[in-house]
């Protein structure tokens, strides 16, 4: 399936100038341009991809097929986070159909369509390491939950939301997670720092400070700003005009998404009493979609790690088939759409945030406010009428009561 996927996937437009350089320079024994290069993501997204962009440079297989067997690993990675799911969901005897659907779900749906069409396939590999850690830490295995942990570190800079969960995860041994992950994202980020320390810092400045650019799948539309700019095409001056943030606002989101995860900790923290180690899921999704929400410049593949934390989530906490995970994914790939189309209105601001704040809300609620929805699934229970319900249901009722 993973295959299937990769090998159709259309040439992903930013891997030209964001991943390609350091894969190319690592294959060509580059060592000195590798640490110069200064990519956005992680070292270890690109480290990954080298033997298998070897392989077809070996067969000399163009551009369009590097970029494809790059792309495999790490759809690969998804798919295999799905197996570990699907072990752990039979443990408990769910249906087959749930089992599969989690699989499928991770693998293949228009989130990770979108992520390799916009050459970051790179996506899919950091969700699953850091869905990954969060289960090993759950499972008691704190090695491989720091091992996964650190890898994820270095592969995309949005998995520093995963450390607080996965801690909280681990019933123990946290230290040793924390010393493991951190160990492992310095020894593969380390070099770039010291190579080219005013490149470095340059580069992740940019990443914390947000660019005034706004798109309409953000909270933070209603504050729009119209800036013109112009540029040359190459034969004459053109001006466009851009939605905007405030300049005051460029520092705010990017720091907002990282600061939210501390409050929503300690209330995780807090609630531990009353919580099951799979929560830590539920709270990951939930770090994952506030990511989404509060970026200004929101792209459709931005979603992949929190559908898969979602699916986890529904697969291990509630066993069953990730039904919300599934609508979820389908509705962020249908209303943001091309991120760069002309069509951004307050209408497409007001679609988006239709589902996603409902979203936001009900994992805000499992989480902690667990008996609110109880008390609202007795209440839609009571709403349906005794004749359509199961035998087995009313019978299993009858007894409880």
């Amino acid at each position: 399936m993973a295959a299937a996927v990769t090998w159709l996937a259309p040439y992903g437009g930013d891997y030209a100038f964001d991943a390609a350089p350091a894969v190319d320079a690592v294959l060509r024994g580059d060592l000195d341009r590798f640490l110069s290069a200064q990519h956005l993501m992680g070292t270890f997204a690109v480290l990954v991809r080298v033997p298998w962009v070897a392989l077809a440079s070996a067969f000399d297989g163009g551009e369009l097929l590097a970029y494809r067997v790059g792309a495999l690993p790490c759809v690969v990675a998804a798919g295999l986070l799905g197996f570990y799911v699907r072990s752990l969901m039979a443990r408990h005897h769910a249906s087959g159909l749930a089992q599969v659907g989690v699989i499928v779900l991770c693998v293949l749906n228009p989130l990770t369509l979108s992520a390799l069409r916009f050459g970051h396939p790179e996506e899919m590999l950091g969700a699953a390491l850091c869905v990954g850690a969060v289960i090993a830490a759950r499972e008691r295995h704190a090695g491989g939950a720091g091992l996964l942990l650190g890898l994820a570190l270095a592969t995309k800079q949005w998995a520093l939301l995963a450390v607080l969960p996965v801690l909280l995860a681990a019933p123990d041994r946290r230290l040793r997670i924390a010393l493991i992950s951190g160990s492992i994202a310095m020894a593969l980020t380390l070099p770039l720092a010291i190579a080219d320390r005013g490149a470095f810092v340059e580069t992740h400045t940019r990443m914390v400070v947000t660019s005034t650019n706004l798109g309409p799948y953000s909270v933070w539309w209603p504050l729009e700003t119209h800036r013109e700019r112009t540029f040359s095409d190459g034969a004459q001056l053109v001006s466009v005009t851009r939605s905007s943030l405030p300049d005051w606002m460029s520092p705010i989101p990017h720091l907002l998404i990282v600061l939210a995860a501390v409050p929503l900790a300690f209330l995780y923290w807090r609630r531990r009493g009353w919580l099951r180690a799979d929560d830590a899921l539920g709270l990951l999704a939930l770090l994952f979609l506030l990511r989404c929400v509060l970026d200004p410049v929101n792209n459709t593949y931005y979603h992949v790690p929190f559908v898969i934390a979602l699916a986890a989530y529904e697969a291990l906490r509630h066993r069953r088939a990730p039904i919300v995970a599934t609508l979820a994914s389908i509705l962020a790939w249908q209303t943001t759409g091309d991120m760069f189309a002309v069509h951004q209105t307050a209408a497409a601001n007001a679609i988006y945030l239709a589902w996603t704040l409902p979203l936001v809300a009900y994992l805000a609620l499992e989480l902690y406010l667990p008996q609110t929805i109880a008390t609202l699934r007795s209440r839609a229970g009571r709403l349906v009428p005794r004749s359509r319900r199961s035998p087995l249901r009313s019978e299993l009722s009858r007894r409880a009561t």
